[in-house]
């Protein structure tokens, strides 16, 4: 504010004053410095952000020019915070939100605290997080100025990385943080059209993974999951199958790669199922089937006619698959832990195997629907 005063030639009450109103009229708000008393010397003076990104380059009049670096950064931070103000407000989580920052520089760009709690969040407009990002969080946590810390960044869409380098440099990391309790490797999401069970001296490193007493598994996703896992089997290495395991989806609505999961357990792989929820589609909860709408009616149908749920009947079916060693689940709260129990005691038949049969759609289909869904 005194910035202002001083550059426009106007007494710092009246700028004040100009503050007070955007803050009334809810164009803008002002976010206070923290001050927790740590070892250096802190800023004391509040930072004003406008209600949107969009108003704070309107309000530069560059709607219309190409985004700078600079820029972005400030832009990203005014999203994050009104995100996290509104999550607030809507979870009734409590607490005050505040920034930290020393004359030098160093600074946090978000505290939320709440009775002696206090987390610190650091915002970048970055694709990669950088280690000196997270500078002034490690200083706030070693002196126990902060019970916890978070970064946020834009990152990237996810990449699928199956270069040996990749491999490489993503199984020393596992191995760095898992030490001994690392027992099996999986190569993430395989795809039919994918060349990663093609390249030699990846799979070399793979097999190599053996003699280090770490199993190797893969997970596949896409339509062509029974065509990844089929190739999968024929991957060998001095005679010996290089995978020891295989994860896909499976669920009451994708069934594509059911053959071939019944092949790799017949041949001994451990298979392993996921998304047998289908993301979230076949749960109570759910209201948006979308192009799924009429299986799901039909599947709630059922699962009301036995007195239970539809996640129920879902994991229930993937439980009763004899080719199924691993069923995963997403469950997040007690709610849906004891929720997924209850589906290990469910009865699942041969009258409801025949019923469901029919809900299932075409892997094509599924896979087209899937991409379109919004992740949370």
């Amino acid at each position: 504010v005194a910035g202002i005063a001083r550059d426009a030639a106007v007494a710092r009450p009246t700028v004040n004053g100009y503050f007070d109103i955007l803050v009334d009229t809810l164009i803008g708000t002002w976010l206070p410095a923290w001050r927790p008393r740590a070892k250096v010397k802190e800023i004391a003076h509040p930072k004003f952000f406008f209600f949107d990104p969009g108003v704070a380059r309107a309000v530069a009049n560059r709607l219309r020019e190409p985004l700078e670096c600079a820029e972005a950064g400030h832009l990203f931070e005014t999203y994050v915070l009104h995100e996290m103000r509104a999550w607030m407000n809507r979870a009734g989580s409590g607490g005050d939100l505040a920034y930290w920052r020393t004359p030098s520089g160093t600074e946090v760009d978000f505290v939320w605290t709440r009775a002696r709690r206090s987390v610190g969040i650091e915002v970048k407009s970055s694709t990669r997080w950088r280690p000196e990002f997270s500078r002034a969080l490690s200083e706030l946590l070693d002196e126990g100025a902060l019970s916890g810390a978070f970064g946020v960044y834009l990152g990237e869409h996810e990449i699928k990385d199956h270069s040996l380098e990749a491999f490489e440099r993503q199984l020393a990391e596992s191995v760095e943080r898992l030490g001994r309790y690392l027992s099996l490797y999986q190569i993430h999401s395989v795809t039919a059209e994918s060349k990663t069970l093609e390249d030699d001296a990846l799979i070399d490193a793979i097999a190599r993974l053996r003699t280090r007493g770490i199993r190797a598994g893969l997970s596949v996703s896409g339509a062509g999951q029974d065509v990844a896992i089929r190739r999968s089997l024929e991957v060998r290495r001095d005679g010996e199958r290089v995978f020891d395991s295989v994860q896909a989806t499976w669920n009451l609505l994708e069934r594509g790669a059911e053959s071939a999961l019944r092949d790799a357990h017949a041949a001994g792989m451990k298979v392993v199922v996921k998304e047998s929820l289908a993301n979230g589609r076949l749960t109570q909860e759910n209201r948006d089937g979308g192009p799924f709408s009429s299986p799901i009616e039909r599947i709630g149908e059922l699962a009301e006619s036995r007195g239970t749920t539809i996640e129920t009947l879902a994991l229930g079916a993937a439980l009763a698959r004899p080719w199924a060693d691993v069923v995963l689940t997403g469950a997040a709260t007690v709610g849906q832990v004891q929720s997924n129990v209850r589906a290990g005691e469910f009865g699942f038949d041969n009258q409801l195997e025949e019923q469901l049969r029919s809900v299932g759609i075409r892997s094509e289909e599924y896979w087209r629907a899937r991409s379109s869904f919004r992740w949370n």
